[in-house]
């Protein structure tokens, strides 16, 4: 999806090793815009660890919660949890944004309204 970008892995052997097993190939030429870097050494893989975790949960918690609980927890957020919920917004609006398929998951249609519920995108539609 991504051939013109340039990709840092975490140190997985196994993801390495089936890399290695089935090359990847554009128009006939192998693929080598990837490498393997130690995550403590590499502060891009720390970050990417950190911003999908965080999303994990989000969903996580989407799915488990009534739409009525997601507006009651969204209401009772303030002060630093209310501006963390926003910057989240504004991170994914952007991210939307500058290339769609950055975004690209699987979510049944109640969990992403429950998110826009959440999150409150002010288009009112999650990664429109």
């Amino acid at each position: 999806v991504f051939k013109n970008a340039t990709h840092i892995f975490d140190q997985e052997d196994l993801i390495r090793d089936q890399l290695a097993a089935v090359p990847l190939i554009s128009g006939g030429a192998p693929l080598m815009n990837f490498s393997f870097c130690d995550s403590k050494a590499e502060p891009c893989i720390q970050v990417s660890d950190l911003v999908v975790g965080l999303l994990g949960k989000l969903h996580s918690f989407l799915v488990a919660e009534a739409p009525d609980q997601i507006t009651a927890h969204r209401n009772a957020l303030s002060g630093t949890s209310l501006d963390n919920a926003l910057l989240l917004r504004d991170l994914i609006a952007v991210s939307d944004q500058t290339n769609a398929a950055f975004l690209s998951h699987v979510a049944g249609l109640k969990d992403v309204e429950k998110l826009d519920r959440f999150l409150k995108f002010e288009d009112g539609a999650y990664g429109s």
